[in-house]
């Protein structure tokens, strides 16, 4: 079975009915499902999820407790979680400096490495140029905007 990996900008869409991207997230979530693809993310993209709705400015504001209830209505009811291990988060960071970036790239990496670590053919994200520079020469891997 393929799998294919989503970026935590895939993800807050498909948790914010009013979200711009959210149709668009939603049609390559059920697409991927369909298609009998695993959906996947990285066990990062929970907290950086968590981190985004519960920071979120819009009116009104959506509460830790609310952000945890989306989390767990819209992703963990609908994605496999990919964990990272030392060695992996360490291989991010050399391939962040590797790219000559640094600051932020480092969750871009960490998601990269997740989709790596399963075979992923696949990752889907809004924030496509931010993965582009991380990848390495001859890497398989498809980074795809919705």
């Amino acid at each position: 079975m393929s799998l294919v990996l989503f970026d935590t900008s895939v993800l807050v869409p498909c948790c914010i009915a009013t979200h711009a991207h959210r149709a668009r997230a939603w049609a390559i979530v059920a697409e991927s499902a369909k298609s009998g693809m695993d959906r996947c993310i990285s066990l990062h993209s929970l907290a950086e999820t968590f981190a985004v709705l519960s920071a979120l400015p819009i009116n009104p504001r959506i509460s830790a407790d609310q952000a945890i209830f989306l989390i767990e209505k819209e992703i963990l009811q609908n994605f496999l979680t990919v964990p990272l291990s030392v060695g992996d988060y360490r291989q991010a960071m050399s391939d962040v400096a590797r790219a000559g970036r640094s600051g932020g790239a480092i969750y871009d990496a960490l998601i990269l490495q997740a989709a790596r670590n399963v075979g992923a053919s696949k990752l889907y994200t809004f924030n496509d140029k931010h993965f582009q520079s991380l990848l390495r020469e001859g890497e398989p891997l498809q980074i795809i905007c919705p």
